[in-house]
């Protein structure tokens, strides 16, 4: 008789989860109740509703359009925003952009992606009702939001704020079960904790940002190919780069974890064992090239339209002049240090526990030359590579750039939190050995991920009560 799988041990790990699970809903669930017309929201919300029912990019743009502001009869005095269609005119959102020098915003196509905005036109078009307005809530009820969640402010843009922080506690979860299948229960539940109260994964998921959206499907879509290539299946290839394309239409930054795959494949055959030393026979790979034609089937079109209207596949319109004293977010950016010390110190400064992740570095390091050199790599050995081929282009394109902001690095959150998970549960073993009681040493690991979150929800709902769009830690 086949003996169970499902143990006691099991069943508390998946209870265990069910608890961080739920702190992560909690954390997560004021979106419904916060304001959401705001930057790069707005733009979301209103490229959504310029689709239409027929799907329609010949209207996928800013322009034509305007806002009204409609002030409800209930004791908090809502103001809900309403944007329409002006045939005929600039309108008044490309006006607004205008009054503040930032016309780079004025095209005949937008420049972003559009998944995102597909995403959230279908989401109203079942949730709301294709007759319904777009309406998203302009009023602030900040802090107060802990206590009193109006009806009327769910009901009003519940179809909206639900894609991302869906979309978050999926990627919470994914990240839970493919740490558990590679690194076991423990590591498992510590990356979920910190993914839960991570400031960055809360605050994108309480935004109408494409961080959260293209972060699930890359993670789908790259831990896809690294189960085709590991166990050399040519549909979980094929699957992994439909899916990281649709990740790259929501946002194109996923390109370059994309191409990191390319660089683990040139790297990680080499420690085959089949006498592929040679550099073309990672660029001869199949499993590349499966992955590598369904991204290019998925993301063909779009970046074919915008080539042949702009002149270039990855084009972005250039900045004008900004005046900061009239914009405060660039005015905060100019005060925060270049990427190269921004990302790595302050990603670990607002999550103590991804400074566990970031020492895998030197494994990561180690384990492509020893690769390169045709060595044969262990199973840890290949997920560290595999890490920081995911990770190290987006962070370094990053941390090229005179500033930032903590969610550019996000799409590769789920995997950093993976290794992290893994290199706590190594410390814990590494330091047991100290204590008289062995247990003592997980008590100081917990204890530690209590201390980070004690610091890090507090930074994250100060952003969300000051309707910030940046997370003033540990620089402004």
């Amino acid at each position: 008789m086949k003996k169970s799988r499902f143990t006691s041990r099991t069943a508390a790990a998946l209870l265990l989860f069910a608890v961080i699970f739920g702190l992560a809903f909690w954390l997560r669930q004021f979106t419904f109740w916060l304001p959401h017309w705001q930057g790069d929201q707005s733009q979301y919300v209103i490229l959504a509703m310029k689709l239409g029912a027929k799907m329609d990019f010949g209207a996928y743009n800013l322009s034509e359009t305007n806002v009204e502001y409609l002030r409800t009869d209930d004791p908090a005095g809502t103001t809900v925003a309403y944007p329409y269609r002006a045939p005929g005119v600039r309108g008044e959102i490309l006006d607004s952009y205008h009054r503040n020098s930032i016309g780079y915003y004025d095209m005949p196509l937008f420049y972003k992606a559009p998944l995102f905005s597909i995403v959230l036109n279908l989401s109203h078009r079942f949730l709301a009702g294709p007759d319904s307005p777009y309406a998203v809530l302009q009023s602030n009820l900040a802090a107060k939001v802990l206590k009193v969640k109006p009806r009327l402010y769910l009901n009003t843009q519940f179809w909206a704020a639900v894609v991302p922080f869906a979309s978050s506690l999926l990627i919470i979860t994914l990240c839970f079960l493919w740490t558990w299948h590679y690194f076991g229960t423990r590591a498992a539940l510590y990356a979920a904790f910190i993914l839960a109260i991570h400031p960055v994964s809360i605050l994108t998921s309480n935004r109408l940002w494409t961080e959260d959206v293209m972060t699930l499907l890359l993670a789908l879509g790259l831990w896809a190919y690294y189960e085709g290539f590991t166990r050399r299946k040519l549909w979980a290839c094929f699957a992994g780069g439909v899916l990281t394309g649709l990740s790259v239409l929501t946002n194109q930054k996923s390109l370059l974890p994309a191409f990191g795959m390319l660089l683990f494949t040139l790297i990680a055959v080499r420690s085959e064992g089949e006498g592929r030393k040679s550099l073309w026979s990672g660029l001869r790979d199949l499993r590349w090239w499966v992955f590598a034609l369904a991204l290019a089937l998925v993301t063909a079109k779009w970046f074919w339209t915008i080539w042949s209207l702009y002149g270039n596949p990855l084009w972005e319109p250039k900045s004008e002049k900004i005046n900061p004293s009239e914009w405060g977010w660039y005015r905060v950016l100019l005060t925060r240090p270049h990427g190269a010390i921004f990302y790595p110190v302050g990603t670990v400064a607002i999550a103590w526990a991804f400074a566990a992740g970031f020492a895998t570095l030197r494994d990561g390091i180690r384990s492509g030359f020893a690769a390169w050199r045709g060595k044969a790599l262990t199973r840890e050995q290949l997920l560290t590579l595999f890490t920081w081929c995911w990770t190290l282009p987006l962070a370094a394109y990053l941390m090229r750039k005179r500033t930032g902001e903590y969610r550019y690095l996000f799409p590769a959150y789920p995997v950093i939190a993976a290794m992290s998970g893994w290199m706590l549960v190594r410390l814990e073993k590494k330091i047991s050995g100290i204590f008289a009681k062995p247990w003592f040493a997980t008590v100081l690991i917990v204890l530690f991920l209590i201390g980070s979150a004690s610091y890090a929800i507090p930074v994250t709902f100060k952003t969300l009560w000051l309707e910030r769009n940046l997370i003033h830690a540990p620089w402004r």
